[in-house]
């Protein structure tokens, strides 16, 4: 029996919120009461652990000069139980770069606590935070985790033996492993039982390499994990990789003052040979430093480099002087001449306009208000937004009430999570997105220009059964956890011959922890396939494939069986990661049901009549490689910003739809496109109604060539009828006014093409279609 331990160590940075100057005009007012307090359990061990907490101040009342932590044995708000254990200064004129206080009480015996926090002035004592609970203990055993904690070399040399010994750690008993090579060069082998990886003769080149982990626990489970790296063999007469050299520099605002935090990225061009076996180039992060007070200096390796300064408060800057990474300059360095005298200058943003945001929690069914549940909103355009906006949190009241300021600008979605205690353990209710679906791909876009009120949250229940499954969400290459969110998406056959169209289907979204691990419980049995959606760029969203890397289609992705029982099979999602940088093409459009189609309004803009949220749209390069990807939004809208010039072939799937390709090309005089993308739904919700075909409903002659006759009960109101295509196109699209009673409709089907199409009809609760043959 091998058993092994393993600690995470997890560092938050959060981001500003308060500016010394806009506190500085309610000095002398009692303070706000603290903001976004939270508190997480750090460095536990079996003799006891740490609680770190964090919080904000609040713009709304007097500035603090001191906030003070109380903590109390136990779960508890009897105030009587809290004792003072320390505090932290404030300084007007030197607030936290961040803006988030942080306070970590050591060597805490393990146990549960509670925790609140209150500012303090001479004018007095705020109202206290929130009351937070830590609990400290070893993990038990529930969460299985198993990771590799050796690290391969990425160089070796032609002829010289290539050798590496894996190791890994769990934090569990096992009774067997084993280790498989997935891939790797010609000659490379892999001891199953020892890890122990080899290649005698290793010849000049790149290769990517990747090894399976799989370990068997006593019960007969399974738990498996990855481990990928490119290994480079070079002519052993290579500048070393390793930094042997420096680039210095200064970073300055555009009125000459130092910029007091940010940091500095080294991006270096390499070559990844593709499936056809030639290369292809593409420019990535490879060394990282810190600007304190206006200066830097990078560490690097001998080579050429593109240098990105990001820092809170400004944009995004590439020397020398532009805004992306195709423009920036080359900055060329040896191990025997560094580079010095690299000045930036960079554009600070304006500090945003905030509106408040309200709303509600509450029982789907009694309506009743659900107190402590945590609403998320969270940005929807990430890149070049700041850190301290892209995520912002707010609790109920005891009403299922909560408040939240949010910048001007902003497009966010939102989502809440009905939490039984403090301790966030697993809710009855399912987690809920705005605008009332449990699919977070389909939730919808609220745009922070006003004051917004009645951002509610109807959360509906848990099934009470006992089927699920879980996984992580990895990259692909490395095998690191990448966090994010998971929805599950349940098939359900239509009663076809086939058996592969689907009706209904039930959805659930779950949210990974820090490492991405996910967990279904709850579900219903049946067939799920499941999507990945990673929380940051560069990981590309896709479907679950076993063993491999996940797909970009719902249609390629491997069905998972859950019965009533919780499966111990880990299904993991692998993500490729999309190559960054690549160029400056910008492709915006519409994904669109073609059932609905698309119309230009006067002005040349398309709208779309039925757009299509939540839908992948990828962009691939004629080499094969991934160089953007976006999820469609709002009225199925995208876009995309790096694609480099050449053809690329554009991707838009949705789940339920046939998914469709588009080629685009770029060259240096066309650098924005504008591409709407159809897809066809696989079944239509629109019913056939074949029972009252001849009775009530009529549709003569059939087929028809000139003209057609529909004769259809109607209720007072409108009736919508459209033509579509066997293709989905829409032919003809017509509006009339009906009364209650028999109403007859002529058709004109003179233009139409001939075949198959079908009469699609929509008069007050009713929606059906039904079949016309077009002959000539």
């Amino acid at each position: 029996m091998r058993t092994g331990s393993f600690l995470f160590r997890i560092v938050l940075m959060a981001l500003a919120f308060v500016s010394a100057s806009s506190l500085m005009t309610a000095q002398m007012d009692v303070p706000g009461k603290p903001i976004e307090f939270q508190a997480k359990a750090v460095e536990v061990t079996p003799n006891g652990g740490w609680a770190k907490l964090m919080w904000m101040a609040n713009r709304e009342g007097g500035i603090p000069t001191q906030f003070d932590v109380y903590i109390a044995e136990g779960e508890t708000d009897d105030m009587s139980k809290f004792e003072k254990v320390g505090g932290v200064a404030v300084d007007p004129n030197d607030m936290p770069d961040n803006g988030v206080f942080t306070y970590i009480v050591k060597d805490l015996p393990l146990g549960t606590y509670s925790f609140y926090v209150v500012g303090v002035n001479a004018a007095g004592e705020s109202v206290r935070s929130v009351i937070r609970v830590v609990v400290l203990k070893v993990n038990n055993g529930e969460e299985k985790k198993l990771i590799v904690v050796s690290k391969p070399s990425n160089t070796g040399k032609p002829g010289v033996v290539y050798e590496y010994q894996m190791r890994v750690e769990a934090n569990f008993d096992y009774a067997s492993i084993s280790y498989t090579l997935k891939y790797g060069p010609d000659g490379m082998t892999i001891d199953e039982e020892t890890g122990a990886l080899r290649w005698e003769n290793p010849v000049k080149g790149r290769y990517e390499i990747k090894v399976l982990v799989r370990v068997v626990l006593a019960d007969g489970s399974v738990k498996e994990t990855y481990q990928a790296w490119v290994l480079e063999i070079g002519e052993g007469k290579e500048e070393p990789k390793e930094p042997c050299t420096k680039i210095c520099g200064t970073v300055k605002n555009e009125d000459g003052e130092p910029v007091k935090r940010g940091y500095l990225t080294a991006w270096s061009m390499t070559e990844k040979r593709n499936e056809n076996g030639g290369t292809n180039t593409e420019w990535r992060a490879v060394f990282k430093v810190v600007v304190e007070n206006g200066e830097f200096c990078i560490k690097v390796a001998a080579g050429t480099y593109k240098l990105k300064f990001e820092g809170e408060g400004f944009y995004t800057e590439w020397w020398e002087n532009s805004e992306n990474s195709d423009d920036a300059a080359d900055v060329t360095v040896t191990c025997d001449a560094p580079v010095d005298g690299i000045n930036m200058v960079v554009a600070a943003r304006p500090m945003p306009k905030f509106h408040l945001v309200t709303g509600r929690v509450y029982d789907a069914e009694s309506n009743e208000g659900l107190k402590n549940a945590l609403v998320t909103f969270t940005a929807r355009e990430a890149e070049g937004r700041e850190n301290q906006y892209k995520v912002r949190k707010a609790e109920t009241n005891a009403d299922g009430v909560y408040r939240i300021e949010l910048p001007e600008g902003y497009s966010y979605t939102a989502t809440a999570i009905a939490r039984d205690n403090r301790e966030g353990t697993k809710s009855q209710y399912l987690q809920e997105w705005w605008e009332n679906t449990h699919d977070a791909t389909q939730a919808s876009t609220i745009e922070i220009t006003d004051d917004k009120e009645g951002i509610d949250f109807p959360m509906d229940k848990r099934a009470q059964v006992e089927g699920g499954f879980g996984g992580t969400m990895k990259d692909n290459e490395t095998g690191t956890g990448v966090p994010g969110k998971v929805t599950a998406f349940q098939l359900v056959a239509s009663g076809k011959d086939n058996g592969n169209d689907q009706k209904k289907l039930r959805v659930e979204t779950v949210e990974t922890d820090a490492e991405g691990n996910y967990s279904f419980t709850n579900l219903d049995p049946g067939t799920y396939i499941v999507f990945g959606m990673p929380g940051e760029r560069p990981y590309v969203p896709g479907w679950h494939v076993n063993g491999d890397v996940a797909a970009h289609s719902w249609k390629d992705a491997s069905e998972i069986e859950v019965s009533d029982i919780m499966l111990t099979v880990q299904h993991n999602i692998l993500l490729e990661t999309a190559k960054d940088g690549v160029g400056r093409g910008k492709l915006r459009g519409w994904v669109y049901d073609k059932r609905g189609g698309i119309v230009k309004s006067n002005d040349g803009d398309v709208q779309v009549a039925e757009g299509i949220i939540g839908s992948l749209v990828v962009a691939i390069d004629e080499a094969g490689t991934v160089v953007d990807f976006a999820m469609s939004t709002e009225e199925g809208s995208y876009d995309m910003s790096q694609l480099g010039l050449g053809n690329s072939t554009v991707i838009a799937d949705r789940f339920g739809y046939e998914p469709t390709t588009e080629t685009v090309t770029f060259d240096a005089n066309t650098l924005t496109q504008s591409v709407s993308l159809g897809l066809i739904k696989m079944v239509t919700s629109v019913e056939v109604p074949t029972d009252l075909v001849g009775t009530t409903l009529n549709l003569y002659p059939n087929p028809a060539s000139s003209t057609a006759t529909l004769s259809i009960p109607t209720v007072d109101g409108t009736a919508s009828i459209r033509m579509v295509s066997a293709a989905g196109l829409v032919l003809s699209n017509e509006t009339f006014t009906v009364t209650n009673g028999t109403t007859s409709f002529t058709l004109n089907t003179a233009s139409l093409p001939m075949g198959m199409v079908m009469v699609h009809v929509t008069n007050g609760t009713s929606t059906f279609a039904l079949p016309l043959q077009i002959v000539r």
